[in-house]
């Protein structure tokens, strides 16, 4: 096995501290990209549970979602997976005890995780490649974001899409509704002031050419950060991310910035509504 030593650099990274955590009996590395800055954390140990996960730093500049509609887009397809369901293919028959994605407040996260070697550096490839090459066309994004709809040709205009219906879910429970508001009230003009998974209400204000936008400015490798953790050969990972990836890139991109907003310097009151279904008994409501 490789004897990291700080300061050295190994497949493009240089390795900035290296910790042993007694408490999780594991070596902890701290690498950082040489050219695009990409920091990369490792956590290595015997655990045959193997996990990669590429996260990047996508701040909300309003409550349009688009963060959250491309978590659910770039697992369309890809420049080298051209598929229309990446998770779909890959529990066909995969090993994986772990596949997901998530939107946070400023944040996206794909993770993943399995036992098997071999599935492992091939499910990173797949993560990898759809998360900096995907395909993105209007379809894509019409599908999980939003578009018209009518179900015949006499019926009402309608709007619908993945990330709308999924919202519209969630925006039907008052506590997130008015959590939201709350929010943006005690943080007036910063990013935590949004929705970054989308208000229904102004999702169908994102346009396709803002969609495509937030991807170029957002999933650049140096507003990311690597994680892997298990017991796989941390120099393989390393050279499979660099090798197949990160060399294609010739020049560091810019990073997101959190916005702060303005301070509060005293109590705050907010009055808010949330809806009810058309004729509901409104008695004893809050």
């Amino acid at each position: 096995m490789t004897d990291f030593t700080p300061g050295s650099t190994y497949h493009g990274f240089i390795l900035r501290r290296k910790e042993h955590v007694a408490d999780i009996n594991s070596e902890v590395y701290l690498f950082e990209h040489e050219v695009l800055g990409t920091p990369a954390l490792a956590i290595k140990n015997a655990d045959p549970n193997k996990t990669f996960c590429f996260t990047f730093q996508t701040v909300p500049e309003d409550s349009t979602g688009v963060a959250h509609i491309l978590e659910h887009s770039v697992l369309m397809g890809s420049k080298k997976y051209p598929i229309h369901d990446v998770f779909g293919e890959i529990n066909k028959g995969g090993l994986t005890t772990f596949l997901n994605a998530m939107t946070g407040s400023d944040t996206t996260w794909y993770p993943f995780a399995s036992r098997n070697t071999t599935e492992y550096f091939n499910i990173m490839d797949v993560y990898c490649d759809v998360v900096l090459n995907p395909l993105l066309p209007r379809s894509t994004f019409e599908q999980e974001g939003w578009h018209y709809h009518k179900e015949s040709e006499d019926a009402p205009l309608q709007l619908q899409g993945v990330v709308l219906n999924e919202m519209k879910g969630a925006f039907s429970d008052p506590i997130r509704s008015i959590f939201h508001h709350i929010f943006g009230g005690l943080m007036p003009g910063s990013t935590y002031a949004h929705e970054s998974g989308g208000d229904p209400s102004v999702i169908p204000d994102l346009s396709y050419e803002q969609f495509v936008e937030f991807h170029r400015k957002h999933y650049h490798p140096s507003n990311g950060i690597l994680f892997f953790y298990g017991d796989a050969d941390l120099e393989q990972e390393l050279a499979a991310v660099q090798d197949n990836f990160l060399a294609d890139y010739d020049g560091p991109g810019t990073k997101a910035e959190v916005v702060q907003g303005d301070d509060i310097s005293e109590p705050v009151f907010i009055e808010d509504s949330y809806a009810v279904q058309p004729d509901s008994d409104l008695s004893g409501k809050t």
